[in-house]
């Protein structure tokens, strides 16, 4: 067991876990001995050897052993899924590979990792399914999009950004829902 000793801690992943500490995010093993010591503002979980990790306003990605592999320089940024990372760069969203090369600009105001070699990604108020390359695969005709699992995803028409009376939180809500097939599994 490890003791609860920590502000915040998350889930294992490639065998680490993110962990606050002083209002600063580190990095575990699982007998609870830092392997990175808490040094950033945010931190998110490992996902193909790198971790998004946040300093100074700024996000890029370090490796398992803490070594930055990819400069904060994003707006924000998001997990590895199937070798490409959605970053924001300024306004856009675009995505990078393992190196940091950006391999598809950033064109679209919000974006998703990848699943089953497509992402969601959304253009003014529409959401459509981009592949590796960029291309615009599933047009933008969607409220809501959601990823692809087991070749089908979730997908809104009518839908739209609601407030809790209860709660003030945000939630996604209303319209209709239903799914999509993945076009590039059909081939």
């Amino acid at each position: 067991m490890i003791p609860p000793r920590f502000e915040a801690a998350a889930s294992f992943s490639e065998g680490l876990a993110r962990v606050k500490v002083a209002n600063q995010w580190g990095y575990i093993d699982q007998i609870g001995k830092f392997l990175i010591s808490p040094q950033f503002e945010a931190a998110d979980a490992f996902s193909e050897g790198l971790a998004v990790v946040k300093i100074t306003d700024k996000y890029g990605y370090i490796n398992t052993t803490g070594q930055l592999i990819i400069p904060l320089q994003f707006d924000q940024a998001l997990a590895f899924s199937e070798g490409l990372a959605p970053v924001k760069i300024s306004s856009k969203w675009g995505y990078i590979d393992a190196t940091g090369k950006v391999t598809i600009p950033a064109q679209f105001d919000l974006a998703q990792s990848f699943s089953e070699k497509l992402a969601a990604v959304q253009v003014g108020d529409k959401w459509g399914y981009i592949d590796q390359t960029g291309k615009l695969i599933i047009p933008l005709e969607f409220d809501g999009a959601k990823p692809f699992a087991e070749g089908l995803a979730l997908v809104n028409i009518g839908g739209e950004w609601l407030k809790s009376l209860e709660t003030g939180d945000w939630y996604f809500g209303g319209g209709k829902w239903g799914y999509v097939q993945n076009l590039l599994l059909l081939k």
